[in-house]
């Protein structure tokens, strides 16, 4: 029999500090962060520890109203704060997700698991920081309880649980497989600027191809130190020449972003 997180662990870890000094939690009513905490304890009670689900059921916004136990009125509102304030995410499945619950869980997961093999320092040094790191990027994280965080589930012994598969670690990957030249450069992607290359560019894939014109272009390593601020700058040379050749919409016109890196 599969068993659940309460089964796993009894509690799950509360930071104080964080719930008292978090700008965005502080910008909601009492009764928003009631409805936060209570969403928090059912998320640790799911099946996948992290994602507000009851059994094998996603809760949508209406499902969400009926637990809150408050007016459809009352609730327009604390859902309004919850998700205006970036507290309550939602992944590209349609699941809403606690970002640091599934970083504790992930955490709490590969000790666990270092643990049956003996704790080797070695491994789990390398491992363990892919999830340690964003913890304690608090300064740079002012939203730390809300942040986003993608995540991907696995079997072992026929149990879900949560692995650290982000957008930053999958990026890294891609780097270090692909892009030598790239990986080089001093200051590597962090979580943050991962998902805002995401963002910027609107998917992984086509962040992955800017990522192979830089690893292509000669003089990378002796003009550029940043891979973050190199590769948003041209995802933004890319859709500022596309717009433009749209509105051109004429051949021979300006030259393309591909064109341009050939020639830069």
């Amino acid at each position: 029999m599969n068993k659940t997180s309460r089964t796993k662990a009894p509690a799950f870890l509360f930071y104080a500090s964080d719930w008292l000094t978090d700008p965005s939690l502080r910008l909601c009513s009492a009764e928003t962060r009631g409805v936060w905490i209570d969403l928090l304890c059912l998320m640790f009670l799911s099946e996948e520890p992290g994602v507000l689900k009851i059994g094998s059921q996603i809760l949508d916004k209406k499902g969400i109203q009926k637990l809150s136990g408050i007016s459809q009125k009352k609730f327009s509102k604390v859902f309004d704060e919850l998700t205006n304030f970036g507290i309550l995410k939602q992944d590209e499945k349609g699941r809403f997700f606690s970002k640091r619950m599934i970083q504790d869980e992930a955490l709490r997961q590969m000790r666990r698991d270092f643990g049956k093999l003996g704790g080797n320092p070695n491994l789990k040094e390398k491992s363990v920081d892919l999830v340690q790191n964003k913890v304690n990027q608090k300064d740079k994280q002012k939203t730390t309880p809300s942040i986003s965080y993608s995540n991907t589930y696995s079997k072992e012994n026929n149990t879900s649980i949560v692995l650290s598969d982000c957008v930053e670690f999958e990026l890294k990957n891609f780097i270090q497989k692909n892009c030598p030249s790239v990986a080089k450069l001093s200051n590597q992607l962090t979580f943050d600027q991962a998902e805002k290359l995401i963002a910027e560019a609107g998917s992984q894939q086509a962040v992955e191809e800017i990522l192979l014109q830089m690893e292509n272009f000669k003089t990378l390593t002796k003009k550029y130190t940043s891979v973050f601020l190199t590769c948003n700058n041209w995802i933004k040379r890319r859709k500022n020449d596309q717009q433009q050749q749209q509105q051109s919409n004429r051949p021979g016109g300006k030259p393309s972003f591909d064109d341009s890196v050939r020639n830069f």
